[in-house]
């Protein structure tokens, strides 16, 4: 294997720049509405009532629909550093940060003399560097398939046997925490390893020993971190095993019913201009090399690839692979192929690896007065003030989605006690949760309440209102007069304490008051 030779620029400039880029701004913006505010409201609800086997949106309603690895995490930061949006976001910086560094391990065995392009490419993506500060648990499930593809590269191609037992550990114990975060599409890399083990383990055997992809050990570490949660929530709520193979795993796959983007069309629709916005800037540079996607589809390529070239063979597996899961499910997302910029920025380094080489050795030469490497420096520079710019862009401008501004009108008008927030018959906004410290639920009329899933209890607005609570209603304008009317048929009276937009918010007193 060829040694690094040329390391520009420092590793702890580098850090040091990452740092920046990933921390600038993570807690300017307020929870944007959906995602942001479901993630963030199910890691309050298990700070709130300490139970962090069963995730839940709200304690008469279980969120099963993810494994609980994310809401951990947000739930430890959140406990570490208050309750703000800084707090919430600070683990996707750090997952962020995290998968850089590791996509430069993975670089100095598969590009060995540039290695630190690779994680250059992925830390100044604008698909990789958005999604770190947006909460989800996407971010989270492309450090630990990193983690894991990192294991396997150091697996593979490393020299020291002494070593494997503990690659083997972080390959599984890596593919242990994807599946606790995103159950399995945290295995989608699995499609790359085992058929490129198995087409490249006879070659591999005919020049040194083999190293083996599970042992005993390392299957039981896996089975440990990514199983147990599962085992116990199932023993706990026998019909939860049929819920999570058919609702999240069928259904995703096969089936329209989660209405994401599920026509025939709609992979093309929506992850065509994810890889092409979200590769940006390094799509330009790499452009011409599309001409060459063609051949992709001969087979002659591919046994040329396992004979000439087996490195890029494995990052063609790890790309296309679950690339192709993801075209043939019928819900579909772009932060669903986030983990897939991580080979697609390791492909792109291998790409420019011989420009920046070029480039790297011309600007030691001797009386040049402009050298390439300070033009490659400052048009980094001014990218990377571009993407810190997006934040603070995105903090300053006011969004329908922004929980924050709905929150601070409800501190401004709401004058009376009141022990949670019920939106009724519209989406909640969970994101209230964590600028008003109270439970966020959803009703609707008990004609119309009922299980919309496995596990998601829509409550009625007639329970809600004889429950002895004193809940704070949220009403679209147009549904004020539905709330007064049914407040009557109990007995009560609804006041209204205020508005915004098109919410009006309420509470009920007993009608002699």
């Amino acid at each position: 294997m060829q040694r690094a030779t040329t390391n520009w620029p420092g590793k702890g400039t580098w850090l040091l720049l990452l740092l920046v880029l990933s921390l600038a701004f993570q807690g300017s913006r307020g929870l944007w509405e959906p995602d942001e505010g479901r993630y963030t409201d199910v890691a309050l609800e298990m700070l709130r009532f300490g139970d962090y086997i069963s995730p839940a949106l709200h304690h008469e309603l279980p969120h099963f629909t993810k494994p609980p690895l994310t809401y951990w995490t947000l739930a430890t930061s959140v406990a570490a550093f208050g309750r703000n949006e800084w707090a919430v976001r600070l683990p996707l910086s750090l997952a962020f940060v995290a998968t850089v560094l590791l996509l430069y391990g993975i670089g100095k065995r598969l590009v060995p003399r540039v290695p630190w392009l690779p994680a250059l490419v992925y830390a100044t993506s604008l698909m990789p560097f958005v999604s770190s500060n947006i909460v989800s648990t996407d971010t989270f499930l492309t450090l630990w398939e990193t983690m894991a593809v990192f294991g396997f590269v150091a697996l593979w191609w490393g020299e020291d046997p002494a070593r494997w037992p503990v690659d083997r550990m972080v390959l599984w114990g890596g593919f242990g925490l994807a599946f606790l975060s995103k159950g399995p599409p945290g295995l989608l890399p699995l499609l790359a390893i085992l058929p490129f083990a198995a087409l490249t383990r006879k070659a591999e055997r005919a020049r040194r020993p083999v190293p083996r992809l599970v042992t005993p050990l390392s299957l039981l570490l896996f089975l440990l971190v990514g199983g147990t949660w599962f085992v116990m929530v199932i023993i706990i709520n026998p019909d939860l095993l049929g819920y999570f193979l058919h609702y999240e795993v069928v259904d995703r796959m096969f089936t329209s019913l989660h209405e994401r983007n599920p026509e025939w069309y709609g992979a093309l629709k929506v992850y065509l201009p994810t890889f092409a916005l979200g590769s940006l800037p390094w799509i330009v540079p790499v452009g011409a090399g599309l001409r060459h996607a063609p051949r992709l589809v001969t087979p002659r390529f591919w046994r040329s690839l396992r004979r000439d070239d087996p490195d890029l063979l494995f990052l063609l597996l790890w790309f296309l692979g679950p690339l192709a899961i993801f075209a043939l499910a019928r819900s579909r997302l772009p932060l669903y192929v986030l983990p897939l910029f991580v080979p697609l920025s390791v492909l792109i380094g291998r790409w420019l690896a011989p420009w920046a080489e070029r480039t790297l050795a011309r600007a030691a030469r001797p009386g040049r007065r402009i050298r390439p490497r300070t033009v490659l420096a400052v048009a980094l520079g001014i990218w990377m003030v571009a993407l810190i710019g997006l934040k603070a862009t995105a903090a300053s401008i006011d969004r329908p989605e922004d929980s924050r501004r709905v929150a601070r009108a409800i501190e401004a008008q709401v004058q009376v006690p009141y022990s949670e927030v019920a939106f009724f018959d519209q989406r909640p906004r969970y994101g209230l949760s964590l600028y008003l410290d109270v439970e966020i639920e959803r009703l609707e009329l008990a004609r119309h309440a009922t299980h919309t899933t496995p596990h998601h209890l829509v409550d009625s607005l007639e329970d809600e209102m004889t429950e002895g609570e004193n809940p704070l209603y949220v009403l679209d304008v147009y549904e004020a007069g539905m709330l007064e009317f049914r407040a009557q048929d109990v007995g009560r009276r609804a006041v209204e304490q205020g508005r915004f937009e098109n919410y009006v918010f309420y509470t009920l007193v007993p009608r002699n008051k």
